[in-house]
Protein backbone atom coordinates (compact mmCIF):
# COMPACT_ATOMS: atom_id res chain seq x y z
CA UNK A 1 0.00 0.00 0.00
CA UNK A 2 1.60 3.26 -1.12
CA UNK A 3 -0.90 5.62 0.57
CA UNK A 4 0.41 6.38 4.09
CA UNK A 5 -2.44 8.88 4.56
CA UNK A 6 -5.00 6.16 3.83
CA UNK A 7 -3.34 3.77 6.27
CA UNK A 8 -3.34 6.39 9.04
CA UNK A 9 -6.99 7.16 8.31
CA UNK A 10 -7.85 3.57 9.20
CA UNK A 11 -5.67 3.44 12.29
CA UNK A 12 -2.64 1.73 10.73
CA UNK A 13 0.84 3.09 11.43
CA UNK A 14 2.64 3.04 8.03
CA UNK A 15 6.04 3.20 9.73
CA UNK A 16 5.49 -0.18 11.41
CA UNK A 17 5.19 -3.65 9.81
CA UNK A 18 1.72 -5.05 9.22
CA UNK A 19 0.08 -8.24 7.99
CA UNK A 20 -2.60 -7.60 5.36
CA UNK A 21 -5.46 -9.91 4.38
CA UNK A 22 -7.66 -9.08 1.38
CA UNK A 23 -10.47 -11.40 0.40
CA UNK A 24 -13.83 -12.93 1.22
CA UNK A 25 -14.68 -14.52 4.56
CA UNK A 26 -14.75 -18.15 3.44
CA UNK A 27 -13.28 -21.39 4.71
CA UNK A 28 -11.23 -21.68 1.52
CA UNK A 29 -9.44 -18.41 2.30
CA UNK A 30 -8.53 -19.56 5.82
CA UNK A 31 -9.15 -16.15 7.38
CA UNK A 32 -10.53 -17.59 10.62
CA UNK A 33 -7.25 -19.48 11.16
CA UNK A 34 -5.34 -16.26 10.54
CA UNK A 35 -7.40 -14.34 13.08
CA UNK A 36 -7.03 -17.09 15.67
CA UNK A 37 -3.25 -16.94 15.22
CA UNK A 38 -3.08 -13.18 15.89
CA UNK A 39 -2.44 -13.70 19.59
CA UNK A 40 0.81 -15.47 18.65
CA UNK A 41 2.08 -12.66 16.39
CA UNK A 42 4.97 -10.49 17.46
CA UNK A 43 3.54 -7.44 19.32
CA UNK A 44 5.22 -5.11 16.84
CA UNK A 45 3.13 -6.39 13.92
CA UNK A 46 -0.19 -4.80 13.03
CA UNK A 47 -2.99 -6.86 11.50
CA UNK A 48 -5.18 -5.38 8.75
CA UNK A 49 -8.23 -7.33 7.56
CA UNK A 50 -9.90 -6.10 4.36
CA UNK A 51 -12.58 -8.77 4.30
CA UNK A 52 -15.86 -8.99 2.43
CA UNK A 53 -19.17 -10.39 3.64
CA UNK A 54 -19.16 -13.94 5.08
CA UNK A 55 -20.37 -16.76 2.84
CA UNK A 56 -22.47 -18.47 5.51
CA UNK A 57 -23.98 -17.61 8.92
CA UNK A 58 -21.79 -20.28 10.50
CA UNK A 59 -18.50 -18.77 9.37
CA UNK A 60 -19.83 -15.30 10.24
CA UNK A 61 -20.29 -16.48 13.83
CA UNK A 62 -16.83 -18.07 13.91
CA UNK A 63 -15.27 -14.92 12.49
CA UNK A 64 -17.03 -12.69 15.01
CA UNK A 65 -15.85 -14.87 17.89
CA UNK A 66 -12.29 -15.03 16.57
CA UNK A 67 -12.10 -11.25 16.10
CA UNK A 68 -13.51 -10.63 19.58
CA UNK A 69 -10.91 -12.99 21.08
CA UNK A 70 -8.09 -11.31 19.12
CA UNK A 71 -9.19 -7.82 20.13
CA UNK A 72 -9.28 -8.88 23.79
CA UNK A 73 -5.56 -9.69 23.49
CA UNK A 74 -4.55 -7.03 20.96
CA UNK A 75 -6.96 -4.06 20.82
CA UNK A 76 -6.92 -2.42 17.41
CA UNK A 77 -9.01 -0.54 14.84
CA UNK A 78 -12.77 -0.98 14.97
CA UNK A 79 -14.48 -3.73 13.03
CA UNK A 80 -17.71 -3.20 11.09
CA UNK A 81 -19.59 -4.74 14.02
CA UNK A 82 -17.97 -2.24 16.39
CA UNK A 83 -18.99 0.65 14.14
CA UNK A 84 -22.56 -0.65 13.87
CA UNK A 85 -22.75 -0.67 17.66
CA UNK A 86 -21.97 3.07 17.65
CA UNK A 87 -24.67 4.18 15.23
CA UNK A 88 -28.44 4.26 15.64
CA UNK A 89 -31.00 2.68 13.29
CA UNK A 90 -31.58 5.95 11.42
CA UNK A 91 -27.88 6.54 10.69
CA UNK A 92 -25.86 5.39 7.68
CA UNK A 93 -22.09 5.78 7.53
CA UNK A 94 -20.63 6.50 4.09
CA UNK A 95 -16.86 6.13 3.87
CA UNK A 96 -15.13 6.95 0.58
CA UNK A 97 -11.71 5.70 -0.49
CA UNK A 98 -10.33 7.14 -3.73
CA UNK A 99 -7.66 5.66 -5.97
CA UNK A 100 -6.63 6.74 -9.49
CA UNK A 101 -8.43 4.11 -11.57
CA UNK A 102 -11.21 2.94 -9.25
CA UNK A 103 -12.59 3.97 -5.91
CA UNK A 104 -14.77 2.41 -3.24
CA UNK A 105 -17.61 3.44 -0.98
CA UNK A 106 -18.40 1.52 2.18
CA UNK A 107 -22.03 1.81 3.27
CA UNK A 108 -22.56 0.82 6.90
CA UNK A 109 -25.94 0.85 8.63
CA UNK A 110 -27.06 -0.58 11.96
CA UNK A 111 -27.91 -3.91 10.34
CA UNK A 112 -26.04 -3.95 7.04
CA UNK A 113 -22.74 -3.42 5.27
CA UNK A 114 -21.88 -3.34 1.59
CA UNK A 115 -19.13 -2.14 -0.70
CA UNK A 116 -19.86 -0.05 -3.79
CA UNK A 117 -17.30 0.39 -6.57
CA UNK A 118 -16.96 3.92 -7.93
CA UNK A 119 -14.96 5.55 -10.73
CA UNK A 120 -11.34 6.49 -10.07
CA UNK A 121 -10.15 9.80 -8.69
CA UNK A 122 -8.98 10.81 -12.17
CA UNK A 123 -12.68 11.13 -12.98
CA UNK A 124 -14.02 12.31 -9.62
CA UNK A 125 -11.38 14.86 -8.57
CA UNK A 126 -11.70 17.28 -11.55
CA UNK A 127 -15.48 17.48 -11.09
CA UNK A 128 -15.10 18.09 -7.35
CA UNK A 129 -12.63 20.91 -8.12
CA UNK A 130 -15.04 22.53 -10.59
CA UNK A 131 -17.82 22.36 -8.01
CA UNK A 132 -15.72 24.09 -5.34
CA UNK A 133 -14.57 26.72 -7.80
CA UNK A 134 -18.14 27.52 -8.84
CA UNK A 135 -19.22 27.83 -5.20
CA UNK A 136 -16.36 30.25 -4.45
CA UNK A 137 -16.96 32.44 -7.49
CA UNK A 138 -19.61 34.67 -5.89
CA UNK A 139 -17.26 35.71 -3.09
CA UNK A 140 -14.27 36.27 -5.38
CA UNK A 141 -13.22 39.91 -5.80
CA UNK A 142 -11.66 41.08 -9.04
CA UNK A 143 -10.21 44.58 -9.01
CA UNK A 144 -11.72 46.98 -11.57
CA UNK A 145 -14.29 44.38 -12.69
CA UNK A 146 -17.42 46.01 -14.14
CA UNK A 147 -20.90 45.05 -12.88
CA UNK A 148 -21.67 43.55 -16.29
CA UNK A 149 -18.54 41.41 -16.24
CA UNK A 150 -19.25 40.28 -12.67
CA UNK A 151 -22.81 39.28 -13.54
CA UNK A 152 -21.58 37.32 -16.57
CA UNK A 153 -18.89 35.59 -14.50
CA UNK A 154 -21.34 34.58 -11.77
CA UNK A 155 -23.89 33.37 -14.34
CA UNK A 156 -21.20 31.16 -15.86
CA UNK A 157 -20.28 29.89 -12.39
CA UNK A 158 -23.92 29.05 -11.68
CA UNK A 159 -24.11 27.03 -14.89
CA UNK A 160 -20.90 25.23 -13.97
CA UNK A 161 -22.27 24.52 -10.50
CA UNK A 162 -25.49 23.01 -11.88
CA UNK A 163 -23.55 20.78 -14.26
CA UNK A 164 -20.79 19.68 -11.85
CA UNK A 165 -23.11 19.06 -8.89
CA UNK A 166 -25.36 16.85 -11.01
CA UNK A 167 -22.38 14.92 -12.39
CA UNK A 168 -20.66 14.52 -9.01
CA UNK A 169 -23.89 13.55 -7.28
CA UNK A 170 -24.34 10.77 -9.80
CA UNK A 171 -20.77 9.56 -9.35
CA UNK A 172 -20.81 9.56 -5.52
CA UNK A 173 -24.44 8.82 -4.66
CA UNK A 174 -26.06 7.34 -7.74
CA UNK A 175 -25.79 3.70 -6.61
CA UNK A 176 -27.04 4.14 -3.04
CA UNK A 177 -30.40 5.90 -3.31
CA UNK A 178 -32.17 3.11 -1.44
CA UNK A 179 -29.62 3.14 1.37
CA UNK A 180 -29.82 6.83 2.23
CA UNK A 181 -33.43 7.99 1.77
CA UNK A 182 -34.52 9.79 4.94
CA UNK A 183 -31.41 8.78 6.87
CA UNK A 184 -28.87 10.68 8.92
CA UNK A 185 -25.72 10.40 6.83
CA UNK A 186 -22.30 10.45 8.48
CA UNK A 187 -19.87 11.02 5.62
CA UNK A 188 -16.14 10.30 5.76
CA UNK A 189 -14.49 11.68 2.64
CA UNK A 190 -11.09 11.06 1.13
CA UNK A 191 -8.72 13.36 -0.75
CA UNK A 192 -10.72 16.10 -2.56
CA UNK A 193 -13.92 14.86 -0.91
CA UNK A 194 -12.76 15.87 2.57
CA UNK A 195 -13.61 19.52 1.90
CA UNK A 196 -16.56 18.86 -0.41
CA UNK A 197 -19.93 20.18 0.86
CA UNK A 198 -22.03 17.07 0.21
CA UNK A 199 -25.15 19.01 1.24
CA UNK A 200 -25.29 20.78 -2.13
CA UNK A 201 -25.21 17.58 -4.20
CA UNK A 202 -28.59 16.51 -5.58
CA UNK A 203 -30.36 13.52 -4.11
CA UNK A 204 -30.14 10.66 -6.65
CA UNK A 205 -32.70 10.98 -9.42
CA UNK A 206 -33.84 14.47 -8.38
CA UNK A 207 -32.82 18.12 -8.61
CA UNK A 208 -33.30 18.62 -4.87
CA UNK A 209 -30.24 19.12 -2.66
CA UNK A 210 -29.26 16.13 -0.58
CA UNK A 211 -29.82 18.14 2.61
CA UNK A 212 -33.57 18.32 1.86
CA UNK A 213 -33.86 14.51 2.01
CA UNK A 214 -31.24 13.60 4.62
CA UNK A 215 -29.62 14.94 7.75
CA UNK A 216 -25.89 15.30 7.13
CA UNK A 217 -22.69 15.41 9.11
CA UNK A 218 -19.15 15.06 7.80
CA UNK A 219 -16.15 13.66 9.65
CA UNK A 220 -12.46 13.54 8.67
CA UNK A 221 -12.19 9.89 9.77
CA UNK A 222 -14.03 7.10 11.55
CA UNK A 223 -11.83 7.81 14.57
CA UNK A 224 -13.40 11.27 14.75
CA UNK A 225 -16.85 9.66 14.76
CA UNK A 226 -15.81 7.35 17.60
CA UNK A 227 -14.47 10.29 19.62
CA UNK A 228 -17.71 12.23 19.07
CA UNK A 229 -19.85 9.31 20.25
CA UNK A 230 -17.57 8.71 23.22
CA UNK A 231 -18.06 12.32 24.36
CA UNK A 232 -21.85 12.15 23.99
CA UNK A 233 -23.80 12.05 27.27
Amino acid sequence: VDRPDLLRKHGVDPTQPYVLFVGRITRQKGIVHLVRAIQHFHPGFQVVLCAGAPDTPEIATEMHQAVAAAQAVRPGPLSVTDIQALIDPDTVLLEYSLAPTRSFLWVISKTGFRTVELPGSIQIAPVALKLRESLNERSRFIKFETPEAKNARIAQADRQFAESSKTLGGLLLGKIEGDIQGKHLVIVGDGPLLSLPFSVLPFPGTDQPLVTRCELSQRPSISALVATRADAP
